[in-house]
């Protein structure tokens, strides 16, 4: 590609009514003499409410909200632009050929549909080439269903997704009433501690996967004297079934925070070889107080689930600083997996093709409901769509006929 200027994003990430725009800028030199910009939307679906731009070193002029009146994008809905301008006198302009340029918070407008942006130049550097590449929001999810005839065969294609986010990937939430097929799954079993004077009870209040099984979010928490000056503690975890891509966040309680941090369990703390990793995290309070009542939460962990996970997971608890007078007691957890699916259908995620993997029969089954969802990573976008398919009944008794020995010449 020739000398290039290109001014992009990831999309207007909306939380609620409330949408953040951060338009990046990459170019084939870290040293040019700036940029003129212009970011157009439709006011009549969405109100700028703030921006903040990123100067990098030159002088900047705007951002400033003003009408569309030249209509450089050639689209008549977005009749809003903010106008910005980046001018470095010295041809060093930004410094880095990948930066952010300026952030814009919107407002949804009640009843607005066009939640469209576009990017037009004002003036680039002589030489480069402009490019305008935002990220447009979601086309509606579509499902295209296909019915089935039953004893047609199995692995039949019976509902196509199209649309979503852009560059979404698809998943399945099959919602079909299937027969039990064995006795209930065993729960897991939560208890909670009574909080008491000069003890400390660390424990799982709350375990919950997600739907697909493939994470485990688990809350730890705290239970025993409201006024200590602090605690230390290491989670135990089974790293060949568990594993943490995130360092966990842990709330201090007005207490200095130590961690947590991830290790490998070398003193076997809580006398369990297969817990072989720990998370260790301390609170520390000079003054006392800590943690101000006599039941807390301390952190949230939210693991990966590994596929060769079959048996319960274990987390354990043991302390590496207590309080003097203060006993510790570490509640270990058994928890128990998810029952296996018996979904009947699959999805591919690349092409949203969703197929029935067994043989159709109308007696044992006559429809399929499901949900489809389709996501974007890095984006925040996901919408879902849900329908039925049907599996069409057919006449599978094959007529009897009787005749006798010879036939009449005719």
């Amino acid at each position: 590609m020739s000398n290039f200027q290109r001014v992009y994003d990831d999309g207007i990430v909306w939380d609620g009514n409330i949408g953040t725009l951060v338009v990046k800028y990459e170019s084939s030199s870290s040293a040019v003499t700036g940029l003129g910009l212009r970011i157009h939307f439709d006011s009549s679906s969405m109100v700028l409410t703030s921006n903040a731009a990123n100067t990098h070193g030159a002088l900047l002029i705007g951002p400033n909200e003003m009408g569309d009146l030249d209509n450089s994008d050639n689209d008549d809905s977005t009749d809003s632009i903010v106008n910005v301008a980046w001018t470095a006198f010295g041809g060093n302009w930004p410094g880095d050929t990948n930066v952010d340029l300026i952030t814009l918070t919107f407002e949804k407008v009640d009843g607005g549909s066009n939640f469209n942006h576009a990017y037009t130049s004002s003036s680039n550097a002589d030489g480069y080439e402009f490019i305008a590449d935002p990220t447009l929001p979601a086309v509606p999810l579509s499902l295209e269903i296909t019915p089935v005839d039953e004893n047609s065969g199995v692995d039949q294609v019976v509902a196509v997704a199209s649309g979503g986010p852009s560059g979404a990937t698809y998943s399945l939430v099959d919602k079909t009433q299937y027969d039990a097929a064995a006795e209930d799954p065993v729960s897991t079993e939560i208890t909670i501690p009574e909080a008491q004077d000069s003890t400390a009870a660390v424990y799982v209040s709350s375990a919950e996967f997600s739907n697909d099984g493939s994470q485990l979010t688990v809350q730890v928490s705290y239970a025993g004297d409201s006024s200590t000056n602090g605690l230390g503690i290491l989670v135990h975890y089974d790293s060949s079934v568990l594993s943490l891509p995130n360092a966990p966040s842990a709330d201090g309680h007005g207490a200095l925070l130590i961690g947590p941090n991830l290790l490998g369990d070398g003193d076997n703390a809580d006398q369990n070889a297969e817990t072989d990793s720990v998370v260790n995290v301390a609170w520390t309070a000079f003054g006392g107080g800590w943690p101000g009542s006599g039941s807390v939460d301390l952190m949230e962990l939210t693991f990966d689930v590994s596929d060769a996970a079959s048996e319960p997971l274990e987390i354990n608890f043991s302390s590496t600083s207590v309080p003097p007078g203060i006993t510790f007691i570490g509640q270990n957890q058994i928890i128990q997996l998810p029952p296996a699916d018996p979904s009947e259908l699959s999805i591919n995620p690349d092409t949203g093709e969703v197929t029935l993997t067994v043989n159709p029969d109308f007696e044992q089954r006559s429809e399929y409901s499901f949900d489809v969802v389709a996501a974007a990573n890095g984006v925040g976008e996901t919408v879902e769509k849900s329908d039925v398919v049907l599996v069409n009944n057919v006449d599978e008794v094959a007529p009897a006929i009787t005749s006798g020995d010879t036939a009449v010449a005719i």
